[in-house]
């Protein structure tokens, strides 16, 4: 079994290792690494209409799920490009001021941002971890690679979700 830190450094590597197709081709397929003591598995989410619909997205989300099961894995990485949406302070005023006033009008204040990354989702049973690769699109469609950020939950923007549902079957244990 891998420390969290193991699962930070494999989690860039995946990341690094996106970033040619990333450039080359100006996106990436979703993948889901599911490790475990017996081995690793890859599931590589390659259909376009999971983009944009919850239907298949939700399925291969229990094909996932199940794999986690059967194989008693203990940790996943989904890699994949995304638009971050980020708040101009996390402190509760703004927070509380994003809520009430709703999102649109968030966005056309700019407390919400949104910027394209590269995403290592990293969960276990007992923690999740985003690290996002973000990069910016230049001169039609030209990757300018930027700053990398991880972001730590529970807690943090970003660690719930769909993908923070891989080990709802088991009772986190901390050693």
């Amino acid at each position: 079994m891998k420390t969290f830190e193991e699962l930070i450094e494999l989690g860039w590597k995946m990341v690094d290792v996106e970033i040619p197709e990333l450039k080359d081709t100006g996106s990436i397929w979703m993948k889901y690494i599911v490790l475990s003591d017996t081995g690793t598995d890859y599931i590589v989410a390659a259909a376009d209409e999971l983009i944009n619909d919850p239907k298949p997205k939700e399925e291969l989300m229990a094909r996932v799920r199940e794999r986690v099961q059967q194989k008693n894995a203990h940790a996943v990485l989904t890699i994949s490009d995304a638009w971050i949406s980020q708040t101009s302070s996390r402190d509760m005023k703004t927070l509380q001021r994003i809520e009430k006033m709703g999102i649109p009008a968030a966005v056309a204040e700019g407390l919400i941002t949104s910027r394209e990354a590269l995403l290592a989702f990293i969960a276990t049973p007992i923690q999740t971890i985003r690290l996002l690769q973000f990069y910016r699109r230049e001169d039609g469609n030209k990757i300018i690679m930027e700053e990398r950020d991880i972001q730590r939950g529970p807690g943090d923007p970003g660690s719930g979700g769909r993908l923070s549902h891989f080990f709802d079957h088991v009772t986190p244990v901390q050693a």
